[in-house]
This record gives structure tokens, C-alpha cells and sequence, in this order.
């Protein structure tokens, strides 16, 4: 039979081993609790060339803060090619944002003055908490343009392919539209090339022959976004 001393010890060892134990868990559900943990709400921003602001969301169990670049970028048109210029940010950054570090989640706005140049530009963004980093990629459009280098256009009665070239300055040649008034008249997208900072892009016209002696007229519309401008193609009668 154990004596009473005995029995306590043997109190005191089981307690040990289950103190040992309990600091042990608290101890692994406090590094649990102290992981960091970062997410944000996009990867990309895009805005238009308008002045204006959008905002994107922090989640963090930590302190964070944004680390503004030291340059940023602009897509740019020079001597008939596509290039990409950097240049240091400076007082006159044309973004800014709401808040520059905090604690926990929140809400950020980012702000952007009006693009004036045709070319988009960018930069990134770094949200840093704790050991961890994320990065959002900020894009703002260049100002749209379209432009028609002849709004009129005469014809012979009888034509061939291409019946007539028309040229549009648009600052994205791939999502340009052509619409016509008339059945006989039709088009094909041909080349484009960079000049004085913009896009040409030409467009192949074809015209039917027309076998009355009746002149008649067509109106091309070019859409581009919000933008539109027409053109008018008058073809001769038969003689």
C-alpha cells in the first residue's frame, strides 16, 4: 500500500506531464493565432483616362502599409514604334490613395487625375504585412481619339477591289466598327502603323459597280467606345 507521500508524488508527476502538455498546446495556438494573413481584393486595377477613383480591399490580421513605386510606366508611340517609358515618380504623381498603412482590414481609395496623353500608364502597388507581400497592378487608359483623314469620297461607276482606302486615327485598331447605310458598299481591315503618337489604321473599301445611271451614296459609320465619326461615299452613275 503507498503512503500518502507516495500517492502525492505521484500526483505532482501526472501533474507535471499534463502542464507540460497544456503549455505545449497554448503555445501552438498561439503561433496559430500569431500567423500572418494577407489577402487583397484584385490583382489589377484598370481605369479610364477620366479623373476618378475606385477603391479595393485589405484583409490582414496585422499592420500593413503600401509601398508607392519608384517609377511608372507609360506604353508610348515614337517613330512608327511601340516602346515602353519610365519615369521617376514625383510631387506631381498623378495617383494617390486614401490611407498609406493601417491595422486589420479596411477599405482603400485610389484616386487618379485625368490621363491627357494618348498612351495608358501603370505601376504596382506592394501591400506589405508581416513576412508577406502583395502586389496590385494599377492601369489607367490613354486619352480615346478617332479621327478620319477624308470625310468624303467619289467613286467611278465601275470599280475594282480596293474601290477606295480610307484612313482612322484610333488608339485601338482591334475594336474599331464599321456600319454602312447600304448593301453595296462593304470592307476589310488592312494595316496599321504608329504615326505621330497615334495609330493609323486603313480600311479597304470595295464598292459594287453600279450599272444605273443614277449616282447614289452611302454614310460609313466608325464607332470606336463612345466615340463615332462618319464618311461619305459617292459613287457615280453609269454612263
Amino acid at each position: 500500500m503507498l503512503s500518502l507521500w507516495q500517492t502525492f508524488s505521484k500526483f505532482l508527476n501526472i501533474m507535471k506531464k499534463n502542464i507540460l502538455w497544456i503549455a505545449l498546446l497554448l503555445l501552438f495556438a498561439s503561433c496559430e493565432k500569431e500567423m500572418t494573413e494577407l489577402e487583397v481584393s484584385t490583382p489589377t486595377i484598370v481605369l479610364p483616362s477620366e479623373a476618378g477613383s475606385t477603391t479595393f480591399r485589405i484583409s490582414t490580421n496585422k499592420h500593413w502599409n503600401i509601398a508607392m513605386p519608384d517609377t511608372w510606366c507609360q506604353n508610348e508611340i515614337k517613330d512608327g514604334r511601340h516602346s515602353e517609358n519610365c519615369y521617376a515618380v514625383n510631387s506631381d504623381f498623378w495617383s494617390r490613395l486614401s490611407a498609406y498603412s493601417g491595422k486589420s482590414s479596411r477599405e482603400v481609395m485610389l484616386s487618379v487625375v485625368e490621363n491627357q496623353s494618348y498612351h495608358r500608364r501603370r505601376y504596382a502597388l506592394h501591400v506589405n504585412a508581416g513576412n508577406l507581400s502583395k502586389q496590385i497592378d494599377v492601369q489607367q487608359e490613354g486619352k480615346p481619339y478617332l479621327e478620319i483623314e477624308y470625310p468624303h469620297y467619289e467613286v467611278a461607276a465601275i470599280t475594282s477591289f480596293p474601290s477606295l482606302q480610307i484612313i482612322v486615327y484610333v488608339y485601338d485598331a482591334i475594336n474599331v466598327k464599321v456600319e454602312s447605310n447600304a448593301e453595296w458598299i462593304g470592307w476589310a481591315g488592312g494595316d496599321m502603323v504608329a504615326v505621330d503618337g497615334k495609330v493609323r489604321y486603313r480600311v479597304d473599301i470595295s464598292v459594287a459597280s453600279n450599272p444605273s445611271p443614277t449616282p447614289r451614296e452611302a454614310i460609313l459609320t466608325f464607332t470606336q467606345g463612345s466615340l463615332s465619326k462618319t464618311v461619305t461615299v459617292r459613287q457615280a452613275g453609269a454612263e
